[in-house]
């Protein structure tokens, strides 16, 4: 920690500084600008702690102010990812992950080996964070966030969220197209049903003779 105070006079010597009852080392002297820093060990209690400056002036009048710290030695939780933006599979190699951590907390994105530092960024009052990915290469990915709470303690990591950077040729996408009357006469109601050959993110588009089909 480190503590910092400026006195309103000359003083007879150094003040005294304690933190939690623990005296606090003198590191520089600016006139009556004084530094103080304190190696704050893990003994202490957690919580709020009193932090205090007492002294003497030259004429031995004495005078003390207190004021607190607070102590933080807890992990914040590992975050959780939510979903990606696009989801997953995607040809986008820069997804954005979405998810909960503490609250104000910095956030790391990670890649599979939990090594690769994807990007960062902080969560809001609510916990809500949104990191956009650097470039993920060709296949299927686990996504790892990992939490840094306001006092640098570090959290765990994540669930795996997994996604699936997908760049390959769709080859032969839709089969088994069927039209339904073939031929058809004016005011018929035309159906055209065909299976997909994988998932799909959006409903595929159908145009006849150029109009827009409807989804039934």
């Amino acid at each position: 920690l480190a503590i910092s105070f400026e006195a309103t006079e000359l003083l007879s010597g150094d003040p005294t500084v304690t933190v939690a009852g623990n005296a606090a080392a003198k590191t520089g002297q600016f006139g009556l600008f004084y530094e103080y820093s304190y190696t704050v060990t893990g003994a202490e209690t957690e919580g709020l702690v009193p932090v205090s400056v007492s002294g003497s002036d030259r004429a031995g009048n004495p005078a003390s102010v207190m004021t607190n710290v607070t102590l933080d030695f807890t992990p914040p939780a590992p975050p959780t990812i939510t979903s990606t933006v696009p989801r997953s599979p995607s040809t986008d190699q820069t997804p954005v992950a979405e998810g909960l951590a503490e609250a104000n907390s910095i956030v790391r994105l990670f890649d599979t080996d939990q090594m690769r530092e994807l990007g960062s960024g902080q969560a809001d009052g609510s916990g809500i964070f949104s990191i956009a990915s650097l470039p993920l290469v060709q296949g299927v990915h686990q996504l790892y966030a990992r939490a840094t709470d306001g006092a640098g303690n570090l959290g765990g990591f994540s669930d795996a969220f997994t996604f699936e950077v997908d760049l390959s040729e769709s080859g032969q996408l839709f089969s088994n197209i069927a039209i339904s009357p073939d031929p058809a006469k004016q005011t018929d109601l035309i159906t055209i049903s065909f299976d997909a050959a994988e998932p799909l993110n959006n409903d595929p588009i159908v145009v006849l003779d150029g109009e827009l089909a409807t989804f039934l």
